[in-house]
């Protein structure tokens, strides 16, 4: 009796991070996070985003701000936003620090 072995071809999957600049709409400035990416392939085929995590977590866990990426609890809204949405979370006349931090 011959038994035949099944071949599986294993994709290992490659885990990314890729910095961005978010508005917080929580403490109202600029933030650098880190999107983590579980099944990265290419540039062009980044996977599902993961876990982000903030510049502000410290400063946000130490200060026990509600937000789903300050570690207290992933069930608190996400704050972070993309910064051309920055302007319905300011008050007339209210401004944020226009240069880019991160890369």
């Amino acid at each position: 009796m011959m038994i035949r072995k099944k071949h599986y071809e294993h994709h290992l999957k490659a885990k990314a991070l890729e910095p961005q600049e978010r508005f917080c709409a929580l403490i109202k400035k600029r933030v650098c996070i880190l999107i983590e990416y579980q099944d990265y392939k290419s540039i062009n085929v980044k996977g599902e985003p993961g876990t982000l995590y903030c510049e502000n977590i410290i400063d946000c866990y130490q200060n026990d701000r509600h937000c789903k990426w300050s570690g207290i609890s992933p069930s608190y809204p996400d704050p972070l936003v993309p910064l051309e949405e920055m302007a319905r979370f300011l008050e007339p006349g209210e401004s944020v620090e226009e240069k880019r931090r991160c890369s």
